[in-house]
């Protein structure tokens, strides 16, 4: 077993992207925070999902494109090996499913402007079943295996700014700091 520092943060892009720039725009206004992607980082690897395919690539590379906002450390003891082929199997090239943020999107915007205290019935709401993913929902998929967390909804429901406040919860608990 090995004991491995990873790192759940999020980012914004440094050059203009339509799509992060809307989901920004939407963080900022209704989340809690000026980001538009969540990450995995461990050692000088970033795991994400990003369209098109959830990938692995090297921290230097991705910090050309990306701007980290905030990151939480924790330490857990893991075989890595077994670590590096869950991620290879269940993030890695695992199509990035561009309709599961737009289907969130559109159900904050529409709960924020008709009943900002009930998001419940989007609990209900069936998503495409770990065929596709969005980056948080990549992110709370290895946070579930690997730290144990339990959140609270389906992984597939979490808006960013949902995932860091989830994240920052269970970090101020077990974190390093």
């Amino acid at each position: 077993m090995d004991e491995v520092i990873v790192h759940l943060g999020f980012a914004r892009t440094k050059k203009f992207y339509l799509g992060g720039y809307i989901i920004r725009l939407f963080e900022k206004h209704f989340g809690s925070i000026d980001a538009s992607h969540a990450f995995v980082e461990i050692g000088n690897d970033i795991i994400e999902s990003n369209f098109p395919r959830g990938q692995r690539i090297n921290k230097t590379e991705w910090l050309k494109r990306y701007h980290i906002v905030e990151s939480y450390a924790f330490k857990i003891t893991v075989d890595r090996a077994n670590m590096d082929l869950w991620i290879n199997k269940k993030i890695v090239d695992r199509p990035y499913s561009l309709a599961q943020n737009a289907i969130i999107g559109a159900t904050g915007l529409f709960i924020q402007l008709v009943n900002p205290l009930n998001w419940s019935f989007i609990e209900k709401f069936k998503f495409n079943g770990r065929v596709a993913q969005n980056c948080t929902e990549a992110q709370l998929m290895f946070a579930k295996k690997f730290l144990k967390f339990q959140p609270s909804e389906g992984l597939d429901h979490y808006s960013v700014s949902e995932a860091r406040d989830f994240v920052k919860s269970v970090w101020e608990v077990r974190g390093i700091k």
